[in-house]
Formats: C-alpha cells, sequence, structure tokens
C-alpha cells in the first residue's frame, strides 16, 4: 500500500503551502453510503490545546483526494473533495472537572483535546475495486495550512510529520459503509507506567462485515514546497509498524483491543490501527485512525479490568483466546466476568447493544466488585464471529476512567480438519497420512470410519496440531471431535493408489547388435514382482505394443524402453538398445531364450544358432543365487535340454571364444527362461 499511496498522490497537483504546527493527537478517516453512488467522507482530528496554531483546526478545509488506482499506471485522481467543519469543536478532555486543562486556561499544565469533525459528500461515484479516499494534509485552500501530529518519541524527526491516512473502498458488486466506533465522550489516551491497560477500538458495522484489526504504516507529506509527496514515517529502533508501544502488548483481530503495560516513566507513541472489511470473503474497505498514547504519572488512572472466568461459571463453549470463546450452533453459552478495580474506585457496567436472545445481568454494579452474567442460545444462528461490548466507568481523580472491553463468541463446527497424503501407495504399500486440526488448541478425539466401522480413534491432548497415520487405497471418513464441544466436523478421504511401482521388469541384455537382414529376434523383458503386464515405448516415448520385435532391414541405432505396471502404477524403466549394422551377414548367433522341455517336439533343447562357426564357445547357466547349474563347452553336441531344474528364470554366459564375426561381441548374458 505505500507504493500504492506514493504513486496515486503524485498525481495531485496543489500549490505551494506554509506549514503551520496544529497539535493533532489523533485523527480518524471514515465513510458511510448514503444513496446510490453517494458517500459522506468523514475526517475527525483531536487537536491539543497548546501551540500558537492549534485555532487553525476551527474552520479549516481539510481536502479529501479521490482516487481509483485501476486508472493507468499510476492511478488517477478522479476528484477533489473539501470538507466543511461540523458545527463547532467539542472539549474531550478527560480530567474530573475539578481539573482545569489549557483548553479552558492556557496556563494550565493539564493538556485539554478538543475534538474537530469535518464532513462532505461524494456523489456519482462509479463502480471500481480500488477507490482510496485520502486526506492530503491539506487544512485550507492551496495548502495554505497543514495538518501535524504532536511530537512522538517513538517516530525519527517527529517535526516532521504533516498528516497523511487514508481509507479503501471496493464497491465494484455493492455499496459499503466503514465501521462505526464506540467512542467514550471523551478522548482518554493518558496512561501510568507499569501498570495493565485495556485500550479498546471497539466498533460496530452496518453491513455485518467481518471486521479485521492490525497496526498500520502512518504516513506524512514532506515540507518541499507542495502537498504531493507522502512518504512513510519512519520507526526509532527497536520500534516499527507492528511493535510501537514500549511495554509488552497484544492487538486482537477480532475486537482491536489493545491490552499493553507502560514499560517506561513518561512517553509518547503514534499508534495506527487499519480495520478491514470483509464480506463473503471478499475485501470491500478499509479505514484508518492514529492516536498517541501518552504515559505520564500525573495522569495515573488504573483502569477496572474484567475478563471472562475459565474456571467458574463457563459452559456451552470453549476459550479460544483472551475473552474469546468458540462454541456450536444449537446450545446454550454462559460465562461469568467479575471486574476488579486495583484502587478501589466503583465501577459502573453498561452495554451499547446486547446481542439478541441472550440475557446480560450484572451483580453487584456502582461497587468496587460487579460481576457480569451472560447466556445466550445459539440455536438457529449462522457461523460467524459475534460479540458483546460493555462500558467500565469509575470516578477517579484527575482522570475518570471509562474503558471498553470486548468478548467475542464464534461459532463454528468443531474446528478445521484438513488432510495432506505424505507419500502414496506405490500400488503395494499403505499410503501416509497427516491429519491436520485447527481448533483453537483443545482437547479432541478423531475418528477413522470406513463404511460404518470404525477403524481408529486418536485422543489427542490440547495443543496436538496433527495427528499422522498409514492407510491402503479405499474411502474413508474422519471425524473431529473437540472437548467441551456438542458438534462435529468431519470430512471424506479417498486414498488411491498412486505413485512409482518400485519393481522394474526383468530383461535380457540392454544391447543387441545385428547385421543387416539378420534374422529379427524379439526383445526380451518379462514380468517380476506379480506385476500385470508390461509397457513398451519407442525412441520418442511413445506407447508401442508389444512384444517388440526389432526390424533389421533398415542399418542404425534404435532405442526401446520398457516398464512393468501393477494396479495402476507404474515402474522406472529399462532402456534397450538396438544397433543393425550396414554390412549382410549370415554368421550372427541367435541365442534361444525359452525352451520347454516337456517331450512334445517343441523347444525342447536350448539351441544356440551359427555356433558352428564358433568351436572354442563355453556356455554356463546361473540360478538366481548365482549357483552354476550347468556348464558345456563346445556346445551344441547336444543341446541342453534343461536337465532336472525346475522351471523358472535362469541367467545364461555364452563365450563364443573369438569376437562374434558379424558384430564383434564375443561374451553374451541374458536370461533362459524353462517352462516344464
Amino acid at each position: 500500500m505505500k507504493r500504492f499511496l506514493l504513486l496515486l498522490l503524485l498525481t495531485l497537483s496543489l500549490t505551494p503551502f506554509v506549514s503551520r504546527a496544529t497539535h493533532v493527537t489523533g485523527e480518524e478517516l471514515s465513510y458511510k453510503n448514503i444513496g446510490p453512488g453517494v458517500y459522506k467522507i468523514t475526517l475527525v482530528l483531536y487537536g491539543t490545546c497548546r501551540g500558537q496554531n492549534y485555532s487553525d483546526l476551527s474552520g479549516g478545509t481539510p481536502y479529501i483526494a479521490i482516487v481509483d488506482s485501476t486508472v493507468g499506471p499510476s492511478g488517477s485522481v478522479y476528484s477533489m473533495l473539501a470538507l466543511t467543519q461540523e458545527g463547532d469543536s467539542v472539549d474531550v478532555t478527560p480530567f474530573c472537572p475539578s481539573v482545569v486543562n489549557n483548553c479552558n486556561n492556557p496556563t494550565s499544565t493539564w493538556q485539554g483535546v478538543m475534538r474537530y469533525v469535518y464532513s462532505g459528500t461524494i456523489t456519482n461515484l462509479p463502480k471500481s475495486s480500488k477507490w482510496a479516499f485520502v486526506f492530503t494534509s491539506a487544512l485550507g485552500n492551496n495548502c495554505s495550512t497543514t495538518t501535524g501530529r504532536n511530537n512522538a518519541s517513538n517516530i525519527i524527526n517527529p517535526n516532521n510529520d504533516n498528516i497523511s491516512l487514508y481509507a479503501t473502498l471496493n464497491n465494484s458488486v455493492s455499496e459499503n459503509s466503514s465501521p462505526v466506533y464506540i467512542d467514550t465522550p471523551k478522548y482518554n489516551v493518558f496512561f501510568c507506567s507499569y501498570l495493565p491497560y485495556i485500550y479498546s477500538q471497539a466498533s460496530t458495522d452496518a453491513d455485518n462485515d467481518s471486521l479485521s484489526y492490525a497496526f498500520a504504516q502512518p504516513y506524512y507529506y514532506n515540507s518541499n514546497g507542495n502537498c504531493t509527496s507522502p512518504a512513510p514515517l519512519l520507526f526509532r529502533s527497536p520500534y516499527n509498524v507492528n511493535n510501537p508501544l514500549p511495554s509488552t502488548f497484544s492487538l486482537n483481530s477480532h475486537t482491536g483491543e489493545i491490552d499493553f503495560k507502560p514499560s517506561v516513566t513518561t512517553d509518547s507513541s503514534l499508534v495506527s490501527i487499519r480495520i478491514s472489511e470483509y464480506r463473503n470473503g471478499v475485501l470491500v474497505g478499509t479505514s484508518m485512525r492514529e492516536k498517541i498514547f501518552i504515559v505520564d504519572n500525573k495522569y495515573c488512572a488504573i483502569p477496572p479490568i474484567g475478563h471472562i472466568d475459565t474456571v467458574v461459571g463457563l459452559s456451552g463453549a470453549n476459550v479460544f483466546g483472551l475473552d474469546t470463546l468458540y462454541t456450536c450452533p444449537g446450545g446454550t453459552v454462559s460465562f461469568q466476568v467479575p471486574i476488579k478495580d486495583t484502587v478501589g474506585d466503583s465501577t459502573i457496567v453498561s452495554f451499547n447493544d446486547i446481542l439478541g436472545g441472550s440475557t446480560v445481568t450484572v451483580d453487584s454494579n456502582n461497587t468496587t466488585h460487579p460481576k457480569i452474567n451472560f447466556s445466550w442460545s445459539t440455536a438457529g444462528l449462522a457461523y460467524g464471529v459475534y460479540t458483546l461490548t460493555a462500558n467500565f466507568n469509575t470516578r477517579s481523580c484527575p482522570l475518570p476512567v471509562t474503558t471498553f472491553h470486548t468478548y467475542t463468541i464464534i461459532i463454528g463446527d468443531a474446528g478445521l480438519l484438513t488432510y495432506n497424503v505424505l507419500s502414496a501407495t506405490d500400488c503395494i504399500r499403505k499410503a501416509a497420512m497427516q491429519y491436520n486440526v485447527n481448533n483453537g488448541g483443545r482437547a479432541y478425539t478423531l475418528k477413522l470410519l470406513q463404511g460404518t466401522d470404525t477403524l481408529k480413534t486418536y485422543n489427542e491432548p490440547a495443543n496436538t496440531l496433527v495427528v499422522q497415520d498409514s492407510l491402503a487405497a479405499g474411502t474413508y471418513f474422519v471425524i473431529l471431535q473437540t472437548a467441551g464441544l456438542p458438534c462435529t466436523s468431519y470430512i471424506p478421504m479417498d486414498i488411491f493408489d498412486s505413485g512409482p511401482f518400485p519393481y522394474k521388469p526383468l530383461r535380457g541384455d540392454s544391447l543387441a547388435v545385428y547385421c543387416r537382414n539378420f534374422k529379427d529376434s524379439t526383445l526380451a523383458a518379462y514380468l517380476d514382482s506379480g506385476a500385470n503386464y508390461l509397457k513398451w515405448y519407442d525412441g520418442n516415448n511413445n506407447p508401442i505394443p508389444g512384444p517388440v520385435l526389432p526390424s533389421t532391414a533398415t542399418a542404425g541405432t534404435f532405442v526401446y524402453t520398457v516398464s512393468q505396471v501393477y494396479k495402476t502404477c507404474e515402474s522406472a524403466r529399462d532402456t534397450l538398445t538396438v544397433i543393425v549394422n550396414p554390412d549382410v551377414c549370415d554368421y550372427d548367433v541367435n541365442i534361444h531364450n525359452v525352451i520347454t522341455p516337456n517331450g512334445d517336439g517343441k523347444n525342447d533343447l536350448w539351441e544356440i544358432e551359427n555356433l558352428k562357426f564358433y568351436p572354442d564357445v563355453k556356455v554356463e547357466v546361473f540360478d538366481k543365487l548365482g549357483d552354476k547349474i550347468y556348464e558345456q563347452s563346445h556346445y551344441g553336441s547336444p543341446w541342453w535340454d534343461g536337465g532336472k531344474v525346475p522351471s523358472g528364470v535362469y541367467y545364461y554366459v555364452v563365450d563364443l571364444g573369438k569376437p562374434n564375426i558379424a558384430t564383434g561381441q564375443q561374451k553374451y548374458t541374458g536370461i533362459l527362461m524353462i517352462k516344464r
């Protein structure tokens, strides 16, 4: 998005400005759809009542650039919109009435805060998936005044920080409105060191979109004589976009709550938050707010704390995170929230809204120990994220505290269940499997079913993310039952035989050499290890029918490959090469590789043709163990009938005693198959 802003806003054409600090300590930019193609854009600025120019905020004219990034490679400015102030500014200083702030008395050391609201309307906005509404920092015509942030210690060169922030809109399918913050009447960003706080970003969305909160990159405008050079603010080490606070902290992406505990005595840190809206899984818009968190012990006011009691009163749901529960539709969720104020102030608990059909009561309200009781039937509710926001108000001084606490209920099934095949069956073994479980780290049971039969059950403790298994080819179901939830999740699994058959076929010599027009001979290859059939390929890897009887009519080198197939798995291939010499000859030997010594007069003897040209020939035959079962010099008188060895595959070595007259080859090895 940084590149997006830099490119788009460079197209703005504004005249030189005079930089005048306005001491803004927070800002928000949002929009609301008020008709087809009609949007009201609202900018809220919080100004501190110090500095010679903060008064420029009153009656100022902020400018918003309406930019469509789909027009051209760098985007295009569709319109410039001037905003006007809505009514008078409002003092939102959070101090108790007895404390006089510098908005009322300029000599006061207590910092006051005024809220200024500006708005304007854009009409006839076309459809686009990439609208951006960009505050250009201009607070007056021709950039005569720009808005500047208060100094922030987590930013490098904090004085060069004319404000820029933006919101986005995707109205390509439907209109959209930004979420609305549920703010307190006062601007409470003052904190004490070494005390725990929960800072709420609670908001509601009129479109019921799913909201996601995240830290955002803040931007500023260079002081280079115009308003057209946005750049990202640089953080001082060790701070960065996702680590802006001098404390231990966490940001809840569902509710926007920031839990933190300042670890310094004085500080002012810029915190930028972006809310993203998703509708049916599609990003439809974003909005942005920034505030400077001030740590100073003179503002000490300890907020009350109230978290869901995970031991007492919790039923019908499992803990998914801090103040976040996970449950199934059709049950009843109940929980309690004991509220504690460490300094003994009374706390008044109230609610902006409650979930439809729920029952919410408060025991001992307006005391030092109120307790929220919540019960809600989830029957008929859709899967989704639901929130209950409670307001905690104390009467402490100098800083009364009003905070929001958001409690989230996620309605879904027992969790997300997926699987991976880690290794295939190769048609002879079980497939290695892995089941992946995402159920918030809770204990669970997995059941493996085939048909109505339960084959296996796995009882897994909390935080077990994967379970490994091995399965033969077939159709299965896996059922996930998460502890404490009445519902289940399941997935069907079809495990197919796949992968390479691990055994190659048996074969004879890998090289056969012939004279041209010599008697053709079938290439020798045989099934092994229970394979079903052979597959032959020519030199271009095209399947060809087997067995292969290579022609010797044309001289040349011819390459064939052969594999074997078992079920659906094919083995690696072996290569057989045939060389046909250009000369015609009649002296080549021809070694038969099958005999059937059954007395029928056909193939009863192992014949080797043309041995008459090789009187010193020696023949040896071995079994699979390498033991010699037959040996004969001057072979051919008589031919061997296989003796008494059983049917099977044997291996021969034929040494002609001199090179082959036709091919130059002297020693031959191969397979002899005896079938009785």
